[in-house]
């Protein structure tokens, strides 16, 4: 009788082990790895250069391309690799925020490479132009 419950346990024990297994969460490996992912302009001129370019590496092991970039609104544009990025190699997003646009702002970007979506965040300050009397 006591093998019949040892045997019972270990059955349970087991089967739960198996359940726990399988409903374990496996983690996605990551296609891109940002140099930086948010940049502040601070304060700038109204009308100065609100460009800025966000470096990445390919680390996966297999070619990745930038599916798409998604401006975080019609202040600002998105220019990016267009070629296939090879296993170790760098692509690029470049964001240009129009600093015509006086008053602070925090801006995201969405990117997607290869299915997974990182996104890329601006803001800063512009003045409006000192008024000579």
């Amino acid at each position: 009788m006591r093998y019949i419950f040892v045997i019972l346990i270990l059955a349970v024990l087991n089967t739960t082990n198996g359940v726990a297994q399988y409903f374990k969460p496996t983690k996605t490996q990551q296609i891109a790895k940002f140099d930086k992912i948010a940049h502040d302009f601070g304060e700038i001129n109204k009308g100065a250069n609100g460009t800025v370019t966000f470096f990445f590496t390919n680390i996966s092991p297999k070619p990745a391309k930038i599916d798409e970039v998604k401006p975080g609104c019609s202040c600002s544009s998105a220019k990016y690799t267009q070629d296939e990025i090879q296993p170790n190699e760098r692509g690029f997003v470049t964001i240009v925020y129009d600093t015509n646009i006086v008053g602070e702002f925090s801006k995201m970007s969405t990117v997607t490479i290869g299915g997974q979506t990182y996104t890329l965040s601006i803001r800063g300050n512009v003045k409006p132009p000192i008024q000579k009397n």
